[in-house]
């Protein structure tokens, strides 16, 4: 129904939005104690043709960083506003989602814990690309000292608020992303239209591969979905160990083909 009365769309944005709906009806089945299943989850729609400029797929349209390309991105993110500049540093670090780390509020960074942790969860500010995604992640070394240093300066009234301000409201997503795109086109002079921002993700997920990093690990750090039914059993891993494997994955100066 919803391709019929969009033809326009494409098919990201037709999934967006089953996303979305999916996301309504957990909410409610889990607090209403509803005894039936979720109509929305897993009904997704694959990629059509018209959708690709090549014929390229959906997987090859991102690219990963090379090892310079990931510097020279590291060192230019300091020439951006402070919290655009946390925001790219946390998503480099954590291979997490632009969203996922624009849309953090002050509650979900736990920065006095012997693992400083950021908490990525359904929030007030944007919801989550699945019900996987919610995860702990930690945040250490460089990273970490901006973060303190900055929420030493903020006088956040609420637990409730947007870590970042700037970008936690509506159309805050799309602002952040073209901020950190633009300066991969100006200041790396990168035309390559397949490395973004988002890219960064792609990076971690080789970086984890380079590693061999065990399949559940990978998932947990970048919120992927579980291995089969044991992936809901048990209490997760622990921060540390994951501080462990993304402290190696940042030392990492070669990954990838």
């Amino acid at each position: 129904a919803l391709r019929l009365a969009n033809p326009r769309w494409a098919t990201d944005t037709l999934n967006r939005t089953l996303t979305t709906l999916s996301s309504v009806f957990a909410v409610a089945i889990r607090e209403y104690e509803l005894d039936m299943a979720n109509p929305f989850i897993g009904l997704v729609e694959k990629a059509r043709s018209k959708d690709s400029n090549t014929s390229e797929t959906r997987s090859n349209k991102r690219r990963s960083f090379t090892p310079s390309e990931l510097e020279s991105y590291k060192s230019a993110l300091a020439t951006l506003n402070e919290e655009a500049r946390i925001v790219g540093m946390i998503m480099v670090q954590t291979g997490c989602r632009t969203m996922e780390a624009a849309g953090l509020l002050v509650q979900d960074l736990d920065l006095d814990s012997d693992t400083a942790y950021i908490k990525i969860r359904f929030n007030q500010i944007r919801g989550l690309k699945t019900e996987n995604s919610a995860r702990d992640v930690p945040i250490f070394g460089a990273t970490l000292d901006v973060v303190k240093s900055y929420f030493a300066k903020q006088k956040a009234s609420s637990p409730n608020e947007p870590a970042f301000p700037r970008y936690g409201r509506d159309g805050g997503m799309d602002a952040i992303s073209q901020l950190l795109n633009k300066i991969i086109r100006n200041n790396l002079s990168l035309s390559d239209k397949r490395l973004v921002a988002y890219s960064s993700r792609h990076t971690m997920k080789d970086k984890l591969r380079e590693l061999e990093v065990a399949e559940d690990m990978q998932k947990a750090i970048m919120g992927h979905g579980t291995l089969g039914n044991s992936g809901s059993y048990g209490a997760g891993f622990a921060r540390k160990k994951m501080l462990s494997i993304l402290t190696n994955a940042e030392s990492l100066v070669q990954w990838g083909k």
